[in-house]
């Protein structure tokens, strides 16, 4: 009867499902916990017994057993055995020592695991006879060099050297004393067993010792007596308690005083205490004790594994529990916090609704279950509608003003009255495919029903509108005002506003493709992508991605907003313009669908197709992620060396290859990796490979960081790291740098010595030509050519010829007023020192009678408007061609002939005349005249061959004709171009 009132109170309070729950786990006291379980397939090859667990400081677990050591990284195992200096009979202990992994044999060996190899210590008969005898009751780490170790005989400390100090010594090797080292602090706390004084009345004794082995109390345990030889466990359970098992005697204490002391039914073989404050206890039978919150004394404790026989328990840094089975298994429990309750019309969930009222729940066989006010009613919908065929419940919404529920079951929708009725919500095969949701309207007294190619609103059990078609997948909807809606597609994001569809695909990359989830927080987009992961946006501006986070998004509370995520509950919310993201594992071990949540008061209710998980909103983020990144291989020009946090390397060592590993036990999959080399790109890259390879680094100092993201979503919180210097070669060393610029500029400076002085001499040699060109300036105005050319001016005046003396003296004022113009120049066109040459020409040949003919022949490749030649070098040659060549023949003639050839302009001067030495010239009236032009030509010319690099000259050759008589001359002028 008190029974029944307990019930009826307890179904009048709130969160009728969380009390269900809670009354249940008292009922189902022997549970197979969600697990994992390793051997041969993983590696593991220890053949029957393991005796004890450990993990070192990279988080890597070693079995000690009866054929060695293991080690297990949750990927990969390693045996040692025989080709070791672990030695051939059984290991019996191992822990984390002051120089790293530590094994204690059965014989009494000592050794330590370090940068990949094993080390003993030093060992004597006294040493190898305590470790044989103190292997008892286990070893810990202790100070900076030395290992504590309680056995039968007491306690003792062993140091690098292997020598023994007694802190406690018990000369009766039949009783027991003890050390254990807390989690918290390196101080010890010792125990020591002594049953000399109440022997006779079959009790025994256990006295707690302070850090300085001073006897602080005693503990009498009169009943249910142990055995002396029972082993005695010692674990750190926090808040300065420590837990003590005796053969079934199970007990908390603190350096005061006994907490709680508890008489099991069976003895315990082991003992430890998980990040969740959980208490295992092995049984020396079969199965294990859980007592949560390290509370001995409850009912609410928990059996595990009855048919298991477990011989070592260890509870990791990342909270996981390992415990050891007899026959070459090892079971792993990554978490007890989120398990699930797969009991009764809990277990094939598929829907849940839940609110202060009532509870409903859908599940896959087509079962409606509605618990209100203490009472249980289902509904076998399949059975009600047999043709459903795939009778799967998976949306549940409740119809507050109609006081209905709406339930989906494929492609078909139903309502279900107050009073039990169901009917079907009729429509024309508006839904191709299964109904994916079905929401409320944030407007009137409307839902809306997403299909796979449909979307339409319902109102009062009827659909009064249907959206146009679509032609393309909708996995989720989004309503953001009235008649405007986000529509996640197979093939983008799409926008229904006022009748009419927008495709964003083009507005950014992230609304391409698949999207699997929308949603709106504080303004902010929230667009999940299968291929791209989770972008947050504003007014079509990422602002955060999150890579490789595909999110399906589940509930906006105040100014959070919740979503589903590999087994994760992630929360996100905004904080000084930054996105905060924190994920949550729901439990590591759900491999299958999770189909989302709700939040009803200070309960978090998650959907599975494997059952229900029901836990308090305090629990999430309760456990705290110990799991680290680890530089497991370093290779220096593909040849394996010691990993050291820092590397000095020469300049041709700058092949590197690296190996990394996350030591987590939690991810079943593979790990996601970001890593940079500091010194050659600061922004992060990720990767799911755990080997990063450069090649050909610069001298210069590097950092390589890598880290993991664990199961968590979380990044591992301390980098992995390892530094590089790479030594520049000699010559790129400081000092040879120093001599060097030292050279360089000795170089530089006689260089400049030697240019000043060229300078100079350029300068003196420009000097000259400006001379020389004044002097050919003067020569080509010497007043014997314009004597010649006023007398001739004056014959045709005398003549009465007075048209030609007007041409002659016309030209004669053009080609002085050219002759002046062109002395200003060091460079002229071509084309003005052609014009000045056919005045010259005009004017002699006006003087000579027209006794010669002249003729210019220029290369049709050259523009004379373009090209630029010294003044004044031609015409002295053509003057001499005329008075010393011509002379007075009758028949002269003259050819200029000019041809460019690269950066020298090659001149012609061909003349039929006698030339100066054939005997006619003696008989030439102005043989008096000296060819001074040519004289300054011919000097000009040395001087702008010793300026430039080009060759540059003149070349005088005669013509002869068939009977080898001279028969005129040829002048080669190879004149400079600018």
């Amino acid at each position: 009867m008190n029974i029944i009132k307990l019930v009826l109170l307890l179904t009048k309070k709130r969160n009728f499902l969380f009390i269900i729950l809670f009354i249940l786990s008292f009922v189902l006291k022997a549970q197979t916990p969600e697990h994992r379980r390793y051997g041969r397939k993983d590696g593991l090859n220890t053949t029957g017994f393991i005796f004890d667990i450990g993990q070192d400081k990279d988080g890597t677990i070693w079995l000690s057993h009866n054929r060695g050591v293991n080690s297990f990284n949750g990927e990969s195992s390693k045996s040692y055995g025989k080709l070791q200096t672990i030695p051939e009979q059984p290991t019996l202990r191992c822990f984390q020592g002051p120089f790293g992994m530590t094994f204690i044999g059965y014989n009494g060996s000592l050794s330590y695991f370090k940068n990949g190899k094993f080390i003993s210590y030093p060992t004597n008969e006294e040493s190898k006879n305590q470790l044989r005898r103190g292997i008892s009751f286990g070893a810990k780490s202790y100070g900076e060099n030395q290992i504590i170790v309680s056995s039968r005989n007491g306690c003792f400390l062993v140091d690098s050297l292997a020598r023994l100090t007694f802190i406690k010594e018990n000369n009766d090797g039949d009783n027991g004393g003890g050390v254990f080292l807390s989690n918290k602090t390196t101080q010890p706390v010792g125990f020591t067993v002594n049953d000399s004084i109440l022997s006779l009345n079959n009790s025994y004794s256990l006295t707690i010792y302070d850090s300085l082995f001073h006897p602080l109390y005693s503990i009498q345990i009169v009943k249910t007596l142990p055995s002396k030889y029972d082993q005695i466990y010692t674990y750190w359970v926090g808040n300065n308690n420590f837990a003590i098992s005796w053969g079934n005697h199970l007990i908390i204490a603190n350096a005061d005083t006994i907490l709680q002391h508890r008489v099991l039914d069976h003895k315990i073989s082991s003992i430890a205490v998980d990040k969740e404050n959980t208490l295992w206890a092995v049984k020396q039978s079969k199965g294990v004790y859980s007592f949560p919150n390290g509370d001995i004394n409850t009912s609410n404790f928990t059996e595990h594994f009855k048919t298991e026989e477990l011989t070592a328990i260890y509870s990791d840094e990342e909270g996981g529990v390992w415990l050891a089975a007899y026959e070459d298994a090892l079971l792993y429990i990554p978490s007890t916090l989120y398990q699930l309750r797969n009991t009764g019309v809990y277990s094939k969930i598929s829907a849940i609704l839940v609110n202060d009222e009532k509870t409903i729940i859908g599940q896959q066989n087509g079962m409606l279950t509605i618990i209100e006010n203490g009472i249980k009613t289902q509904y076998d919908i399949g059975s009600i509608v047999p043709d459903i065929g795939n009778s799967i419940i998976r949306e549940l919404c409740l119809d507050s003003i109609n006081n209905e529920l709406l339930i989906t079951i494929f492609d078909r929708l139903f309502t279900l009255s107050s009073d039990g009725r169901l009917s079907e919500v009729k429509q024309k095969k508006l839904f191709d495919g299964r109904i994916r949701q079905i929401i409320p309207s944030r407007f009137g007294n409307n839902y809306w029903l997403v299909g796979a190619k449909s979307i339409s609103k319902i109102r009062n059990g009827k659909i009064v509108k249907t959206l146009p078609n679509i032609d393309y997948y909708i996995y989720r909807l989004l309503e953001v005002a009235e008649d405007e809606l986000w529509i996640a597609r197979k093939d983008a994001l799409w926008k229904y506003e006022s009748g009419v569809y927008t495709n964003y695909a083009s507005k950014h990359d992230m609304y391409k493709g698949t999207i699997e989830d929308v949603a709106i927080l504080n303004d902010l987009l929230w667009v999940s992508n299968t291929t791209k992961g989770t972008g947050v946006f504003k007014q079509d501006t990422l602002i955060e991605i999150f890579n490789n986070e595909v999110i399906r998004f589940s509930k906006v509370e105040n100014d959070t907003l919740w979503g589903i995520c590999h087994g994760r509950i992630n929360k996100f919310y905004e904080v000084h313009d930054s996105i905060i993201h924190y994920a949550t594992p729901l439990s590591y071990m759900i491999t299958t669908e999770i189909y989302g949540f709700q939040i009803v008061g200070n309960l978090f209710h998650f959907v599975t197709s494997k059952g229900l998980i029901s836990i308090p909103r305090a629990s999430i983020n309760k456990i705290k992620d110990d799991s680290r990144t680890l530089i497991t291989k370093l290779e220096l020009n593909f040849k394996d060396t010691l990993v050291q946090n820092y590397h000095e390397l020469s300049y041709d060592q700058n092949n590197l290859a690296i190996n990394f590993h996350t030591a987590t036990f939690k991810s079943k999959k593979k790990i996601l990796y970001r890593y940079r080399m500091l010194g050659v790109n600061d922004e992060w890259r990720f990767t799911k490979k755990k080997s990063i390879q450069y090649v050909q680094l610069s001298p210069g100092e590097y950092r390589f960081e890598v880290s993991g993201k664990n199961h968590d979503g979380v990044w591992t919180e301390d980098p992995a790291h390892v530094s590089f210097v790479i030594l520049p070669p000699l010559w790129a060393t400081w000092w040879f740098r120093l001599l060097s610029t030292i050279i360089i500029l000795s170089v530089f400076y006689l260089m400049y010595r030697k240019h000043i002085k060229k300078v100079k001499k350029e300068q003196q040699i420009e000097n000259q030509l400006l001379q020389l060109e004044s002097k050919a300036l003067r020569a080509q105005m010497n007043p014997h050519f314009i004597f010649n050319v006023l007398g001739a001016i004056q014959g045709y005046i005398s003549e009465g010829n007075i048209t030609e003396s007007e041409v002659y003296l016309g030209n004669f004022a053009r080609l002085i007023r050219m002759i002046l113009q062109n002395s200003r120049h060091s460079f002229v066109l071509l084309e003005d020192e052609l014009k000045t040459l056919q005045y010259y020409m005009d004017m002699e040949q006006m003087r000579f009678a027209n006794k010669f003919a002249y003729h210019v022949y220029l290369d049709e490749n050259i523009d004379p408007s373009f090209v630029k030649i010294p003044p004044m070098l031609i015409q002295p040659y053509l003057e001499n061609a005329i008075v010393h060549g011509i002379g007075n023949s009758n028949k002269g003639e003259i050819n200029l002939k000019i041809r460019q050839e690269g950066s020298i302009l090659r001149c012609e001067i061909i003349d039929n005349g006698v030339g100066r030495k054939n005997k006619s010239l003696k008989e030439n009236p102005i043989k008096a005249y000296k060819p001074l032009g040519m004289l300054i030509t011919k000097e000009r010319f040395e001087l702008m061959q010793g300026n430039k690099s080009n060759k540059v000259g003149v070349k005088v050759e005669k013509i002869y004709n068939n009977t080898s008589e001279s028969n005129g001359t040829k002048v080669i002028l190879e004149v400079p171009t600018k």
